[in-house]
């Protein structure tokens, strides 16, 4: 996984993630990937340079999107790349468009859009496609009021017991799932948040990547990072 840029993966422990995630798909050099969120458009250069792959990216900052399509003319992989503006939970692509979808922490703390998403991403995938999904999570079913509170906006969506009754809920078969905690994810992120300068909310107050991380720490045996990996149904 050297080829990737860890500081700008902005989700905590996306780099294992993706890692393990590559373990359990396929993808050849005639795989289709939809890549929503993607930011920087880092994971998408890596995926389309190591398996030589097409990978569509996708953001609603136009800011990320042009950074995403320079950098994939710097890596002189352009040729197998493309960024949009787009809405992930409403996009203007065909049915059974891509084999893959890969998304790593979006609308994290909110299911109602999570479900508009995985519904899209029915609806554009072909038989049997797949989506890699990464996101926080609870690690336990009796998560107190007060730590609930804390993570009330872009934190923790799922119980464990929920996990797989959502997605078959919106077609979709578990695959594989893991929920980790794994403290130096979080301090990992947290240092390379504080770094980097490609990600826009670097621009605001610094000591919300500190705050976001002591927030992890009060939180400790409730909050997680999970990985999940669904087949169309």
């Amino acid at each position: 996984m050297d080829a990737i840029c860890r500081e700008e993966l902005y989700q905590p422990g996306a780099l294992e993630l993706i890692a393990e995630a590559e373990r359990h798909i396929i993808v050849k050099p005639d795989t289709k990937v939809l890549s929503v969120g993607c930011g920087s458009g880092e994971l998408e250069c890596y995926f389309a340079a190591k398996f030589n792959c097409t990978v569509h990216g996708i953001d609603n900052a136009a800011d990320s999107i042009r950074h995403a399509s320079e950098k994939a003319v710097k890596k002189s992989i352009a040729d197998r790349t493309r960024f949009s503006v787009c809405d992930g939970r409403a996009t203007n692509f065909s049915i059974n468009a891509f084999d893959l979808v890969l998304c790593s922490g979006g609308w994290a703390g909110d299911l109602v859009q999570l479900g508009r998403f995985v519904q899209e991403s029915h609806r554009i995938l072909k038989t049997d496609g797949k989506v890699v999904l990464i996101t926080t999570v609870w690690t336990r079913e009796d998560v107190p009021d007060q730590v609930k509170n804390m993570w009330a906006k872009g934190g923790a969506i799922f119980h464990p017991s929920e996990v797989e009754g959502f997605f078959q809920n919106h077609q979709f078969g578990v695959e594989f799932s893991r929920i980790a905690d794994e403290p130096i994810w979080w301090q990992n992120w947290c240092n390379d948040m504080q770094m980097t300068k490609a990600y826009s909310l670097n621009s605001t107050d610094p000591s919300i990547w500190k705050n976001i991380h002591r927030q992890y720490h009060e939180s400790r045996g409730c909050i997680g990072l999970g990985l999940f990996i669904l087949r169309r149904l």
